[in-house]
């Protein structure tokens, strides 16, 4: 019986502007995703005869046919016209509602691999099998940084890599709502005095400059947020940004050395660090 054990990593968004919003609702971004080697899923995939996918999680809600895995799963047998049955069991290490992108990084890794044993797709129309899964999970499969422009669906990659800092995501005990957060950037756009968001050449320089406009209306409803940002800000951090839509903080230090009195500011609030090992890359 063929088994296998999938790692999947995360991305934060070092920049990310809101740019409009279309007549059918969905809104349209400028953002910079960066791939990260931590925190990480694990997905333990198992082979069987029977047609179909079943999916198990610590967490209930991530359970059964509602998980992306399914959705990613059954996408690929319609395209592909057959998979094999698999029984999925997830390890979740990637906080849910942090805007990390961890479901969709689940769903390109399962399916890699479903079309690494099929071979039936190739990655032109892989991709386009990922993009009716979700509008993040294409960049998965690309691996590496990319300029992502329209609701998420135009990819450009760009050659910036952050190995020579030490970079550290933050995680608070709180959780985002996705839709929650665009509807109060709606309510708010109106009320509030626009901020000058940089331009795309400084969103990729060396080191980037960082930005996100869900930053104001997020850190107003949950103030904790902020305070950490500031915190890390006040410690040392070259820099800090929310990613997504939250609730998750990426920040760069000079050194690992630099990152350690952050950290102990960040344990107060009991929130999650997790920092690039040194020498690791998320991408080659």
């Amino acid at each position: 019986m063929t088994t296998a054990t999938l790692r999947a990593g995360c991305k934060v968004n070092l920049y990310l502007r809101i740019t409009g919003r279309r007549p059918d609702g969905m809104h349209t971004i400028e953002s910079l995703f960066y791939p990260m080697p931590v925190p990480a899923d694990t997905l333990h995939v198992e082979v069987r005869r029977e047609p179909g996918i079943t999916v198990s999680c610590r967490l209930p809600f991530l359970r059964g046919q509602k998980n992306i895995l399914a959705k990613a799963y059954h996408a690929y047998v319609a395209a592909a016209g057959s998979a094999p049955g698999l029984v999925v069991r997830l390890e979740k290490r990637i906080p849910v509602g942090a805007g990390l992108g961890g479901g969709s990084s689940n769903a390109a890794a399962l399916l890699s691999w479903l079309d690494q044993q099929t071979q039936a797709l190739g990655p032109q129309r892989l991709r386009s099998v990922a993009a009716q899964v979700g509008a993040d999970v294409p960049f998965f499969l690309l691996g590496r940084p990319a300029w992502i422009t329209g609701i998420g669906e135009c990819m450009e990659p760009v050659d910036l890599h952050l190995d020579d800092y030490a970079r550290v995501i933050i995680s608070p005990r709180v959780r985002v709502n996705t839709a929650w957060a665009y509807r109060r950037w709606d309510e708010a756009a109106s009320l509030l005095t626009p901020r000058s968001a940089p331009d795309k050449e400084a969103a990729l320089a060396k080191p980037p400059v960082l930005w996100n406009d869900f930053e104001e209306v997020v850190f107003a409803r949950f103030p904790v947020i902020g305070r950490i940002k500031a915190a890390v800000l006040e410690s040392g951090a070259i820099s800090c940004v929310m990613s997504g839509s939250g609730s998750n903080l990426f920040a760069l230090f000079a050194s690992a050395k630099a990152s350690a009195a952050a950290r102990r500011w960040v344990e107060k609030w009991q929130a999650g660090w997790h920092e690039v090992p040194p020498g690791a890359s998320a991408y080659t």
